[in-house]
């Protein structure tokens, strides 16, 4: 569990690297927006050399596959797939980040074929990997396109397609509520049909509804970049681990 755990994380750094390498350019555009996360990260600011950075990309690209690999022929198969959607994702002509709702196709896919790599190490999906997969899939689908929010004046001029270009800040942000809600309602799903103990929709119902009392002053203040940078990617992204592992929870405690 360890190795695989390794191997999805150094994949996923791959990944979110290469975006940044991608995305530097536009990362340093002056929003007039106030000081953002972007335009503090290593590369982006010039703290190291593109050529350092290229470097780095690589060696974990290659030490997760080892150890995908080393695991299973299928594990790697899945991390292999993984890295090359990460890759269409930042790269042009393909870059899907542009394109509607193909971020958003791309970050449930990783999520699905990571959870898919985890059932492959005890070889079979079990129901409590489908009901993971099921409530990341709705997460994923929803929680990114806030982040979003905070570039939409670096999108536009981008011409990225994402929800909050196309159909507003505040549908956006109604859309993250609802689909935490249907989080909700999968909690009781998960109790009732998958056998999950009531620690399960308990904490799910406390953590999503925390989320959704968090996110909602978005809807107000959408135009602050620096606060809609701090609401998702301080509070509610660093808080998903603890959603991660309320499945655990509803399996071990009695």
């Amino acid at each position: 569990m360890l190795l695989i755990t390794l191997c999805v994380t150094l994949t996923s750094y791959a990944v979110y690297w290469y975006n940044d390498y991608s995305d530097a350019e536009f990362d340093r555009i002056d929003e007039g927006e106030g000081e953002t996360d972007r335009s503090r990260r290593p590369f982006t600011s010039g703290r190291i050399t593109k050529n350092h950075f290229l470097v780095f990309i690589l060696l974990t690209t290659l030490a997760g596959l080892l150890i995908a690999y080393y695991i299973s022929l299928v594990v790697f198969a899945v991390q292999l797939a993984y890295l090359s959607l990460g890759v269409l994702y930042s790269t042009e002509p393909f870059r899907l980040k542009k394109r509607f709702i193909g971020k958003q196709f791309v970050v449930v896919a990783g999520v699905v074929l990571s959870c898919l790599s985890g059932a492959q190490v005890v070889g079979t999906v079990l129901p409590a990997n489908m009901y993971s997969i099921v409530i990341n899939v709705i997460i994923y689908a929803v929680a990114p396109t806030l982040g979003d929010i905070r570039d939409i004046v670096g999108d536009r001029k981008a011409g990225a397609r994402t929800l909050p270009v196309l159909f507003g800040p505040k549908f956006t942000v109604r859309l993250a509520i609802g689909g935490f809600a249907a989080v909700i309602l999968a909690g009781l799903v998960g109790y009732y049909g998958v056998g999950f103990n009531v620690a399960l929709p308990i904490l799910t119902t406390i953590s999503m509804g925390a989320w959704i009392f968090t996110v909602y002053p978005i809807m107000r203040r959408w135009e602050d970049s620096v606060y809609v940078e701090k609401i998702v990617f301080k509070r509610v992204i660093p808080s998903n681990l603890f959603i991660q592992i309320i499945p655990l929870i509803g399996l071990l405690i009695i």
